[in-house]
């Protein structure tokens, strides 16, 4: 007797959950204070904490001569190393405009120094826009030495806001499964999703 929709859609569910190793938070940040974040700041800009965030305060950047204005924290390189890490924000800008190279911008931006070399990971953004979500991901390498997490315009114009950080350490290892148990249905049962309309007919691969 072949599964029922109802069985299989568990069976499915069962172990993809058996495969997924869940994501630890590795900061959270809701810029109230300064905590161990730090101020980087070259050529006429600012780098503050101000009211108006989406909660409280939040973070404000402002760069009036294309300055490099960051607001930068280490993140434990024993507890990063080979994890794909997950950086969320909530952003709002105010006429950002790139300046002389592709990476003069607003941006989030983790660094991964490895043998005094560093690997840079940035999610870029310009214009002007109200608060939004913003993603970055970084894959961090097994070596790195030092991992640093900057927020902020590097040598762009313009003011950005952020609030509501958080760093997740994504999921570095993860359980092979087979789903073979789970794809034994008729064809019928299979086109049980919605996407698969009423017709009991198979669609194309």
């Amino acid at each position: 007797m072949r599964p029922t929709h109802t069985a299989a859609a568990t069976t499915l569910a069962t172990l993809l959950a058996a495969a997924i190793v869940c994501a630890e938070p590795v900061l959270t940040e809701s810029f109230e204070q300064q905590g161990k974040w730090r101020k980087s700041l070259r050529g006429k800009g600012t780098v503050e904490l101000v009211p108006g965030g989406v909660e409280g305060k939040c973070l404000k950047v402002t760069s009036a001569d294309q300055a490099l204005a960051y607001w930068s924290i280490d993140l434990d390189p024993t507890r990063v190393r080979g994890k794909r890490l997950i950086i969320r924000a909530k952003v709002k800008l105010d006429n950002v405009v790139i300046g002389p190279q592709t990476y003069s911008t607003a941006k989030l931006h983790v660094g991964a120094i490895v043998n005094k070399k560093t690997r840079n990971f940035a999610q870029r953004f310009v214009g002007t826009r109200d608060w939004h979500h913003q993603v970055l991901i970084a894959a961090i390498p097994e070596d790195a030495d030092r991992v640093v997490l900057d927020l902020g315009i590097q040598n762009g114009t313009g003011t950005a806001w952020f609030d509501d950080l958080s760093v997740d350490d994504g999921v570095k290892q993860h359980h092979v499964v087979s789903l073979r148990p789970a794809a034994n249905t008729s064809t019928r049962a299979r086109c049980w999703a919605s996407a698969c309309g009423s017709s009991p007919r198979a669609r194309p691969a």
